[in-house]
């Protein structure tokens, strides 16, 4: 993480961007940490990515911007499974400000300027 800090850093400085580097490390399915607490979403996956959202609008009040990794396009191309994708895309994204999805292949990050 913080060899990622560093990076964004110096991209910002590089770009004379003014901006705030946050990382939020997103729960792998393995975390140990405390739970954050309940959101009242049923638990089917999205109780996570609500509680992204809600931290990145908290975190976000006076952002211009929000980059943020996009989650992987489902392996299985059924309507069901694309469509359970886009509604997962919507949850996170919701109420926040200008937001970019990036396709990426690692953990969820967000950017804000």
């Amino acid at each position: 993480v913080d060899s990622c800090m560093q990076r964004l850093e110096r991209l910002t400085a590089m770009l004379r961007l003014h901006a705030a580097v946050e990382v939020f490390p997103f729960p792998a399915a393995d975390d140990t940490s405390p739970p954050l607490p309940p959101t009242g979403v049923s638990s089917d996956g999205r109780e996570d990515l609500l509680r992204f959202n809600q931290l990145i609008r908290h975190e976000s009040q006076e952002t211009a911007v929000v980059f943020l990794t996009m989650p992987s396009p489902p392996h299985e191309h059924t309507l069901e499974a694309i469509s359970s994708w886009i509604d997962d895309l919507d949850v996170l994204s919701t109420d926040l400000p200008a937001t970019l999805l990036c396709h990426g292949i690692s953990t969820v990050h967000a950017v804000n300027l």
